[in-house]
């Protein structure tokens, strides 16, 4: 089945014209987006520091300059966005920045599709603040410590090490950059059947050791070793109108679309909690069969491609409940059911 494929309509206009979406610097799987969003009719205008894949199916491409950060990447995006006559800028680099200057982008006529507000975003980046006030009638919280010294370190594998397999990750990051799963000590047969994601709790705290008396806050958790899933989800104002729940199986590039209330319950109270819009991801793993809270992700997933698969076209309707072309009722339901598999395929990005 074709993840592009429209789910139901025509993108439809804003007065007369084609509608006009510009996804500014993000990861390369926007690329998936943006061939959503053609599919469905819009122009598609995508920017990047240099070549990269969410550039190759946009209808127009801008270079940005690497050295542009903070109000001047704003001030920038706000120029270019009166320049090509943009309808809705879908945020990925300086989001933060961006939505603090929401009301300046509306003025010109310039909507943002940024998952929530700017206090929002900041807690949510930081998973120990995250993690700390997060509500546990919405799912499970695992047990954690923050840790910025060798001692900290030695204290908290102790005490949460007691109760079963620890991990670590920092305190800030994405894509499970620098998790670990912390074992007593390391082994050769983990070694040679690939496993790059163990550490002993020895090396680790030789590690630390070199960065000086103090290193970035780290998270030392309890390891979640249950079913892990992610959930992309498609809110509106503080409402969850669709998910899709995928389950990812250990071991295996395949992928389960479930029918399962009981996640879907978990991002609606989350998107209620935080005022979540738009496109964003909740993802959870099971402790015991309880599942527990990872982290939410104000963006589309690396995944969001797999959930379109279900018939939802994520980034079409997201536009269209921006724009008010479409009410929560007239999103369609997606499949459940599905077993899906991700192909990866070369694409030329340059010159």
């Amino acid at each position: 089945m074709d993840p592009y494929a429209l789910a139901a309509g025509a993108l439809g206009t804003v007065q007369s014209g084609q509608m006009r979406v510009w996804f500014n610097k993000s990861f390369s799987g926007t690329v998936h987006l943006v061939r959503a969003l053609k599919s469905a009719g819009a122009y598609v205008l995508a920017s990047h520091t240099g070549a990269s894949a969410m550039l190759v199916d946009a209808d127009q491409q801008l270079i940005e300059d690497r050295g542009l950060s903070g109000e001047a990447y704003v001030r920038w995006a706000l120029e270019m966005a009166v320049l090509h006559r943009i309808d809705v800028l879908v945020p990925g680099k300086e989001a933060h920045q961006l939505a603090q200057a929401r009301a300046l982008f509306g003025a010109r006529g310039v909507k943002l599709l940024i998952a929530a507000e700017p206090e929002v975003l900041s807690l949510l980046a930081d998973k120990a603040r995250f993690y700390a006030g997060f509500d546990p009638s919405i799912c499970a919280v695992l047990p954690f410590r923050v840790v910025t010294t060798v001692d900290e370190f030695s204290v908290a594998c102790a005490e949460l090490g007691a109760e079963g397999p620890i991990c670590m990750k920092p305190v800030r990051g994405v894509f499970g950059q620098g998790f670990r799963s912390l074992v007593t000590s390391q082994s050769l047969e983990r070694l040679l059947e690939g496993d790059l994601t163990s550490l002993s709790r020895t090396e680790a705290e030789r590690i630390f050791s070199s960065s000086g008396p103090k290193f970035r806050p780290m998270l030392v958790m309890r390891y979640a070793g249950g079913a892990e899933r992610s959930i992309d989800c498609l809110g509106h104002q503080g409402e969850l109108v669709r998910a899709v729940v995928r389950r990812k199986q250990s071991g295996s590039s395949v992928q389960v679309l479930e029918d399962n209330p009981q996640a879907t319950e978990i991002a609606r109270r989350a998107t209620a909690a935080y005022g979540l819009t738009g496109i964003y991801n909740v993802q959870t793993k099971d402790v015991g069969g309880v599942p527990h809270i990872l982290e939410i992700n104000p963006r589309a997933s690396g995944g969001i491609q797999v959930a379109m698969t279900s018939g939802l076209n994520f980034p079409l309707w997201s536009v269209k409940l921006l724009m008010g072309l479409a009410t929560p009722a007239e999103v369609p339901v997606p499949r459940t059911g599905l077993q899906v598999a991700q192909i990866s395929a070369p694409v030329v990005v340059g010159p």
